[in-house]
């Protein structure tokens, strides 16, 4: 099987590091389901409506290069909101990228319910000058109408055309 981390042991690190925080995350939103827990519902939609996009390069090292992106934008389909996304981002050479963020999506509405959530998701990119990729999310808490909101799913797509599938339920 082909190793999947970077072959500089700085970038590796940071790769280990939003892997190991990312599954954290999950195990901590997933906890084993009991038998009064509610049912899994999925959230299907589009994202890619951008309010602002501000990238802010860190450095650069044996040809990566490191940014802190803060995105603005919003959710439609299921889940409808405005979020707001703070990415740290390593851009290698060949123009393949990996990414760690947290979310905070105010003014949302799941499942008929309206309020906000956190969230965190890693991203696997293949082509950064045209957004290819991949991302694993997690939902890490909600308040309001969103209290109890728990789940996991994948993003991703190209060219400004990205579609979300997560899986969530509520009271947990």
């Amino acid at each position: 099987m082909k190793n999947m981390l970077p072959a500089h042991p700085i970038t590796r690190r940071v790769a280990l590091f939003a892997l190991a925080a990312f599954t954290l995350g999950l195990t901590l939103v997933s906890p084993t389901p009991a038998a009064a827990d509610a049912p899994y519902r999925t959230a299907n939609g589009y994202f890619g409506t951008t309010i602002s996009d501000v990238y802010t390069t860190l450095g650069t090292y044996n040809g990566d290069i490191y940014y802190r992106e803060n995105l603005t934008f919003l959710y439609t389909g299921d889940l409808v909101g405005t979020a707001t996304d703070v990415n740290y981002i390593v851009l290698h050479p060949d123009g393949s990228f990996e990414s760690f963020a947290t979310e905070v999506c105010t003014g949302a509405t799941l499942g008929g319910r309206n309020g906000s959530f956190t969230a965190t998701y890693f991203i696997i990119g293949q082509d950064f000058n045209n957004l290819i990729y991949t991302g694993y999310f997690a939902f890490t808490g909600g308040s309001g109408g969103l209290a109890g909101l728990s789940g996991t799913g994948t993003f991703g797509g190209a060219n400004a055309n990205y579609s979300y599938s997560y899986n969530y339920r509520f009271g947990h």
